[in-house]
């Protein structure tokens, strides 16, 4: 009776966290589905007959993802332990039906290799069968078991991962005698798990990263404004423009050009001159060799007036950048308050109010090219709110600051976190800054995976004609 009242109890819990998961991932389907072949032995101080044994068994797995190192696991299938390597000598325990439910942690990941660690409750109906002298069989009924284990899983693509691990599984309800342990069970398995959506939905809705009231002004905002003025847009859009740079130095790396960088002086003051492929005779006669006196007191007069009105250029954008800067400070100030009664707490959950306003605050460090401090503050966004909505984004910061301080390698792991998410802003983003840090790193035949991935999945980005280029010079 009191077997039944816990295998009742269980059941009922294990439906009660799937419901609660599905909810969580908000999905009905897995992330993954896959497989594993076991081969499982019962331990030597609770079967009678001798011999290492290994029973052959298979299982079929879905997988969700709660979060990117969290994940729980439902598997049902058929498991034996026998006397035997693949076979029966004189004794046969075979577990069937066989479900369980496992939650899984990963804590690291090194490139496409991910170890994890997981443990859970199982349930099966034993059935014994003993050789000895007449053929007996003997059914067990149905038991509980703990189990727990550790295992690795390598991504061969964005859908193909292999798995392999090994368990122990401990029937503590088993009904024995007081002289008999309650069974134990070791299994080594391995595998292959598909990935339904491991890439993710590209999250819908405004472009806008975080909601703003409508007598705020968004951090995004301060660095749009005077589109009209190119050098004011190249200041607004200090990210962007880091990421053409990154792209241009990428593809110098690689193929040994020149990087645009080297070339933008030269282009600054030809540029304005070269209309439909031709030039005129002015144009040409300022370029050339004066040849008397008065053609050089002319071109002296020519310099002298294009300084002044560079001059007054210059001074028309530090008036736009000291703007700038004053609206950044009125921003600043709004959220000063909330991020230091944040800084003590990321131990605790925080409000969606206090991240909104943290993570604008880390954006405001990134741009200011503080990128120790931005990569901080995201960390600690993450580990406070890890579900939150706008948790991949911090990822992806995260990544762009690694990447502004050359550290690559750790850079496209920030990005390749960000396409675990099932739902994200930065999906696109993610993929082509991952492919230009593998390009960096020489790593040709990722980059172009990425860069495939983009065109195939986000054929509507804005990063995909990007991609597309670089697909053609690879």
């Amino acid at each position: 009776m009191q077997r039944k009242r816990l295998i009742l109890f269980t059941a009922m819990m294990l439906f009660a966290v799937n419901i609660i998961a599905q909810e969580k991932t908000n999905k009905l389907l897995p992330d993954e589905i896959g497989g594993n072949f076991s081969l499982t032995r019962q331990d030597q101080t609770t079967r009678k007959s001798p011999g290492p044994g290994a029973g052959p068994g298979l299982t079929l797995l879905a997988k969700y993802n709660l979060s990117p190192k969290m994940f729980f696991t439902i598997g049902a299938g058929y498991v034996s332990a026998t006397d035997k390597i693949l076979g029966v000598d004189q004794e046969k325990v075979s577990l069937f039906p066989m479900g369980e439910l496992r939650l899984g942690f990963s804590p690291v990941t090194f490139g496409n290799l991910s170890p994890y660690i997981n443990a859970g409750i199982m349930g099966f109906k034993s059935i014994k069968t003993d050789k000895t002298e007449s053929p007996v069989t003997e059914n067990m009924g149905y038991d509980p078991a703990f189990t727990g284990g550790l295992g690795l899983s390598y991504s061969i693509n964005n859908k193909l991962s292999i798995n392999a691990g090994g368990d122990i599984a401990y029937a503590f309800m088993s009904t024995t005698t007081e002289k008999e342990n309650k069974p134990m069970f070791w299994s080594a398995k391995a595998g292959l798990s598909y990935t339904l959506g491991k890439s993710g939905k590209k999250a819908s809705g405004e472009e806008m990263e975080y909601p703003v009231d409508n007598n705020d002004l968004a951090i995004d905002d301060l660095f749009k404004m005077n589109t009209e003025d190119q050098s004011s847009s190249d200041n607004s859009n200090q990210s962007k423009t880091e990421t053409n740079k990154d792209e241009a130095d990428a593809l110098a790396l690689l193929f040994g050009e020149t990087s645009n960088t080297e070339k933008s002086s030269f282009d600054s003051n030809t540029s304005d001159n070269v209309t439909t492929g031709t030039t005129s005779k002015a144009e040409k006669s300022k370029y050339s060799r004066p040849t008397n006196a008065n053609e050089l007191i002319a071109r002296v007069e020519q310099l002298q007036a294009e300084i002044e009105r560079n001059r007054q250029e210059v001074e028309e954008l530090k008036n736009k950048v000291t703007e700038n800067e004053r609206l950044l400070a009125q921003v600043s100030g709004k959220v000063a308050g909330q991020y230091a009664g944040i800084e003590q707490g990321y131990s605790n959950r925080v409000s969606d109010n206090n991240f909104k306003a943290t993570y604008k605050q880390a954006l405001q460090y990134f741009y200011k090219r503080n990128y120790k401090e931005t990569i901080r503050i995201m960390r600690n966004l993450l580990v406070s709110n890890p579900d939150h909505r706008l948790a991949s984004n911090c990822q992806y910061w995260i990544g762009e600051s690694l990447n502004a301080m050359g550290d690559y390698k750790s850079a496209m792991n920030a990005f390749n976190n960000v396409l675990t998410y099932r739902k994200s802003y930065k999906l696109d983003d993610a993929l082509l800054m991952a492919g230009l840090c593998s390009l960096k790193l020489g790593d040709v035949n990722s980059a172009r995976e990425k860069f495939q991935t983009l065109v195939s999945k986000y054929p509507d980005s804005e990063y995909a004609p990007k991609a597309m280029r670089f697909l053609g010079r690879l």
